[in-house]
């Protein structure tokens, strides 16, 4: 009785769920895995396993030349795993790929970091939310060792590719459509959907986040 009475008082103090502690040795071995930083011939040239940007290579082409999956076999695809993004507003995103981990934008300004094969998460970034209000985030930027996004308080902020920490952000103008961001030789464009007249182009070097806009 006095084992059994040991056992119970053990599974109850015993911390953590497994569950939890599984998402925290995932994140600690994301963080301890040497991070490829991307370059600009990366994006000129991606891996044909990398999706590097929203379309994937700067001609828009938006098809990956990946070609294990054809119409012989197609049909044997079976679902690995499944997980559920951010409730609330219009999840219309494109993740970004990069050694294995898949970056998913969510609505809201909540960025996840997730295992592509397993399905695990890594990290997860959300932003303080302006007017409890979920806007669409369709695409994120990756440059370096960042993962970069523009808020829906319209700033350009960037994440700590391996944890997710806020690395800088700047804020750029008022208006209350942000859109894709896309880095070019270091710098990363920034266009507003609506702007009053005509469209804004923000060129900030990410290294060292100085901000110059010419509407």
């Amino acid at each position: 009785m006095k084992r059994l009475l040991a056992l119970a008082a053990l599974i109850l103090f015993a911390g953590p769920s497994g569950r939890n502690i599984h998402a925290q040795t995932q994140a600690a071995a994301q963080n301890a895995r040497r991070f490829i930083p991307v370059t600009d011939a990366m994006l000129q040239k991606p891996d044909a396993s990398e999706w590097l940007m929203w379309r994937r290579t700067q001609d828009s082409w938006g098809y990956s030349p990946l070609n294990q999956i054809n119409r012989n076999n197609v049909a044997q695809l079976r679902l690995v795993w499944t997980r559920g993004m951010t409730a609330g507003g219009s999840n219309e995103s494109t993740p970004l790929v990069h050694d294995g981990v898949m970056y998913l934008p969510n609505t809201g300004d909540n960025i996840q970091a997730i295992d592509a094969q397993t399905g695990d998460l890594i990290w997860d970034y959300q932003r303080p939310i302006q007017n409890n209000r979920r806007g669409t985030n369709r695409n994120i930027a990756i440059y370096g060792n960042t993962i970069i996004d523009t808020s829906q308080d319209n700033a350009v902020y960037a994440l700590d590719a391996q944890t997710g920490k806020l690395a800088w952000e700047t804020q750029i103008l008022d208006p209350k459509a942000p859109v894709p961001t896309v880095p070019i030789a270091g710098t990363v464009v920034y266009g507003c959907d609506r702007p009053p007249a005509g469209v804004v182009i923000a060129g900030k070097n990410t290294p060292t986040p100085t901000t110059t806009i010419n509407p």
